[in-house]
């Protein structure tokens, strides 16, 4: 558990002015930090040369203050590996005082093998690395489009600052404090229609990179025409992962018919540490949409359809603060049901929202091998032809889990794990789990008449309340249990399963507010080398394309657009319902 430290405060001698030095407890060697001000006598001055995003501070190792004087409290932060810890400090006339800050690591989740990353800031690159470095968040993805005009609350984000000028950190420390930071740019488009996130991970780190971004195309249009030749632009690009960012929107079942799609966004800027969006529902039945959420702030919000064929009296489920969470997670089991393989994904869009670097993130799973087969699930296959060999399930044709040879991850390795799914996504707790001795992503063979039984081993940290502990298999509950009461049972029942299908394992705090939880991505077993593929899930997606196809109809430019992409996908999903396996 992560506890929350008082940290002595004592009367300021000197010049009125502060300096809070931000350092690792185990080391002493300065790191980069957040610093929340949550009470202050007087509103502090805010200097340009600092990077300010709401009433939180960047402290590159240092943070040099120079408030009136008064009694202030301060909240130091860097992302949910180290313990947040409170201090304080009393400043008098013409005083001057230096506070230590010392940050104890909770989890070393490198250590574990563990690489976080955020798919989604929208500020400036030079910018959101610094951030990213307060938050120790491994990969950050920005927004092409963010280079351009740096949209983000940060005041005088080209401060002088050396951090600015040479694309690092400004902080010295070893590479176990600093950890590998990476980062890459992708085109995020989002609109009414369809929301999608193109990203060109880059081969090489952050500050060296070279890689060219100018085949995507770039300009100010936002709609549904730039979406799709942004796919095909990425079409046959062998370093181009295209996501989902908005699993309600119209156009998501004939996304889910491309095979370039391969990630979910579950956790999105609709997630917030102060809250979440909530959705709003039509005053009567309106076939055309489910309901609606408002994407974004000030000049740039805008309403977003929710076009998924939720029944009406499930409303219920989805309302109040919980309910965009709850909705995206639903329609990503759904996905999960109708035998898609896709890897969950989660993005904080921080520049444009109330939020931070890393406040949604997704965690992937960077295995030391020898580049042997490990996992395998049907028959062998060399490690240049590994991924998801069919959009329904595997086949029995390809070994699902081979994994590159990794001695030091690097960015195509996360990369190559985000998209085997060797995650798990978190706005809050820190949720390792392995199933029989594997990550997420890992297929498990089964045959009939023999029940596979569940070795689950889970390590977890959090920093508010949990409410409960769950194992999901196929949608349904296999185990349940309020965390205490797990943890003093000490272990896992006697869990097994008899028949093909997907498993997650999840967390979810007692915050009010908005979604707060913790999800791997899914385990998948196949009894015989059949995965599982339900009728009901993919009528499912059927039902909601010819919504979609009505809503383009009526457009005579959309229509024709659509024209051979809506045969497709109407084929994709015949094709699809032909092999399922369950009703």
């Amino acid at each position: 558990m992560v506890l929350v430290l008082a940290f002595p405060s004592r009367p300021a001698q000197g010049q009125n002015e502060v300096t809070l030095e931000v350092v690792d407890e185990k080391t002493g060697e300065p790191i980069a930090a957040r610093i929340e001000v949550v009470k202050s006598a007087k509103k502090l001055n805010r200097d340009r040369k600092m990077l300010i995003a709401g009433d939180t501070w960047l402290a590159e190792g240092r943070l040099v203050l120079q408030p009136p004087p008064g009694e202030y409290e301060f909240l130091a932060k860097r992302g949910p590996e180290y313990k947040e810890i409170r201090g304080g400090f009393t400043i008098e006339r013409r005083a001057k005082d230096v506070v230590v800050v010392e940050l104890p690591r909770a989890v070393d989740m490198h250590g574990e093998q563990w690489y976080s990353g955020d798919l989604g800031v929208e500020l400036e690159r030079a910018t959101a690395q610094r951030w990213q470095v307060a938050d120790a968040v491994d990969m950050v993805v920005t927004n092409v489009r963010a280079q351009k005009r740096d949209a983000s609350p940060v005041k005088n984000p080209k401060a002088n600052n050396p951090a600015a000028k040479n694309g690092t950190s400004g902080i010295t420390g070893s590479a176990d404090q600093l950890g590998e930071r990476w980062g890459s740019m992708s085109l995020d488009i989002l609109a009414p229609e369809i929301g999608i996130a193109i990203h060109r991970y880059e081969p090489r780190e952050y500050e060296k990179s070279d890689t060219d971004q100018s085949e995507l195309p770039v300009g100010t249009a936002l709609g549904w025409r730039a979406a799709w030749d942004a796919i095909e632009a990425a079409r046959d690009s062998d370093r181009a992962l295209v996501e989902i960012t908005q699993p309600g929107a119209r156009d998501t079942p004939f996304l889910l018919a491309d095979p370039n799609v391969k990630l979910v966004r579950v956790l999105s800027n609709v997630n917030r540490p102060k809250g979440d969006d909530v959705l709003s529902f039509p005053r009567s039945d309106d076939p055309t949409s489910f309901a609606s959420v408002l994407l974004g702030v000030g000049k740039d919000r805008i309403s977003l359809l929710i076009s998924a064929p939720v029944p009406a009296d499930q409303r219920i489920r989805f309302k109040g603060a919980l309910g965009v969470g709850k909705l995206n997670e639903f329609l990503y089991w759904q996905m999960l049901e109708a035998g898609l393989r896709l890897g969950p994904s989660a993005a904080s869009g921080f520049g444009k929202g109330d939020t931070h670097v890393g406040y949604n993130r997704v965690y992937v799973h960077c295995e030391e091998t020898s580049g042997e087969l490990s996992r395998s699930s049907g028959l062998e296959k060399s490690e240049s032809e590994s991924g998801r060999s069919d959009r329904g399930g595997s086949q029995g044709d390809g070994a699902e889990n081979a994994i590159a040879s990794v001695g030091t991850p690097t960015v195509d390795t996360w990369w190559q794990g985000l998209e085997r799914a060797a995650s798990f996504v978190s706005n809050g707790p820190l949720l390792r789990a392995m199933v029989n001795g594997s990550p997420p992503g890992s297929v498990h063979p089964g045959y009939r008449g023999e029940a596979i039984p569940l070795d689950i081993a889970v390590s977890l940290a959090v920093r508010e309340k949990v409410d409960y502990l769950d194992v999901i298999f196929n949608g349904e509950t296999l185990y349940n249990a309020k965390l205490e009461d797990h943890y003093k049972r000490g272990e896992f029942p006697e869990l097994s399963v008899s028949e093909s299908g997907w498993l997650v394992i999840r967390v979810v705090t007692a915050h009010e507010d908005g979604y707060r939880y913790a999800s791997t991505a899914p385990f998948y077993f196949e009894f015989e080398g059949k995965p599982r593929v339900s009728k009901k899930s993919v009528e499912f997606f059927q039902g909601w394309l010819e919504r979609s196809i009505e809503a383009i109809d009526r457009d005579d430019e959309q229509r024709l657009h659509y024209a051979d992409r809506k045969e497709s996908a109407r084929q994709f999903w015949d094709n699809l319902k032909s092999r399922t396996t369950v009703p």
